[in-house]
């Protein structure tokens, strides 16, 4: 009988420190905006197809390294209620961004992966740019910078794909002082993320459908 208690008395521990323990950490979960945030499943009543990719070997692509890269955009669509169709990526062994840029008819966001973006110093020095030649937009994704520097994913495709649907950049820090987690924002943040005000931008573009209702 003492045996039985003592262990009840035991088990009774167990069971409210668990309890506890369960309590805190949805109170820890609750107050996270972060957590709370990746909680909410946006509907997805849009789509983008059409997204053209390019990618040069000679530069040190390849169709792996490039899905690494885009790897985010989907998410980071998805939770602006849009969905990423399948993307075309083109293996060229070679050549010049800006020529095959002008060579390429077909009218959806086109984003090529070069070995630098080779345009200014700003552009030299970073991961990706944006650029407007003869009515043409498009992106070029630096593989490497200045001096060898080899560029780590950061989302840049994601943030220039947000260029090419419309974005402008947004500040480096915020009205608080601290880093800015918009995507948007030129430095490159592995956890920044489109704006509902953005998401609105990019929702509204040519190159995003909205889907149809169901019957």
């Amino acid at each position: 009988m003492a045996a039985r208690s003592i262990w009840g008395l035991i088990s009774r521990h167990a069971s409210l420190s668990l309890l506890a323990a369960s309590i805190a950490m949805l109170s820890a979960c609750a107050s996270s905006p972060v957590d709370v945030q990746n909680a909410i499943t946006p509907k997805i009543n849009h789509s983008l197809d059409g997204v053209s990719i390019y990618a040069f070997k000679s530069a040190g692509w390849t169709k792996a390294r490039v899905q690494k890269w885009m790897a985010q955009t989907p998410r980071r669509l998805a939770e602006c209620g849009v969905r990423l169709g399948a993307m075309k990526i083109t293996m060229l062994e070679s050549g010049d961004p800006h020529r095959l840029a002008a060579k390429v008819k077909s009218p959806g966001p086109l984003m090529i992966f070069a070995d630098k973006t080779g345009t200014d110093a700003y552009g030299r020095a970073s991961g990706g740019v944006t650029i407007e030649r003869e009515g043409r937009r498009y992106a070029i994704i630096a593989r490497h910078g200045p001096a060898g520097r080899r560029f780590l994913p950061e989302q840049t495709a994601t943030h220039e794909l947000g260029h090419l649907l419309g974005l402008g950049h947004a500040p480096a820090m915020g009205a608080d002082g601290k880093p800015n987690i918009n995507l948007m924002q030129p430095r490159g943040c592995l956890h920044c993320r489109f704006t509902e005000q953005q998401c609105g931008q990019i929702r509204a573009h040519p190159s995003v459908t909205r889907n149809p209702a169901p019957a």
